[in-house]
């Protein structure tokens, strides 16, 4: 790798749908044109509903995504808009 740089078109909607099925998109995880690092997959029960939930992160930011069977959720919290806005909080 020469470090090199090269412009590259992010279609977030893809990546969102790709990390919703638990895969790492190739580009990174893109929200509102700031990329979120996903740090980890888990297994949720929601209800009577089994769920796989994918969190995300930037500093000072990050959001959950929740795919059930018939929609995706998406929660984002940011630390900088009040103390009430983090990880704990966002996942309730």
């Amino acid at each position: 790798d020469d470090m090199s740089t090269k412009k590259v078109t992010i279609n977030e909607q893809s990546a969102f749908l790709e990390a919703a099925q638990c895969k790492r998109p190739p580009n990174g995880l893109w929200i509102g044109g700031e990329k979120y690092t996903i740090t980890q997959t888990t297994d949720e029960t929601l209800g009577d509903q089994d769920v796989k939930v994918v969190f995300a992160n930037r500093p000072k930011k990050g959001l959950y995504i929740i795919p059930t069977t018939t929609q995706v959720v998406l929660a984002m919290y940011d630390e900088e808009k009040g103390s009430s806005q983090n990880a704990g909080n966002c996942k309730k």
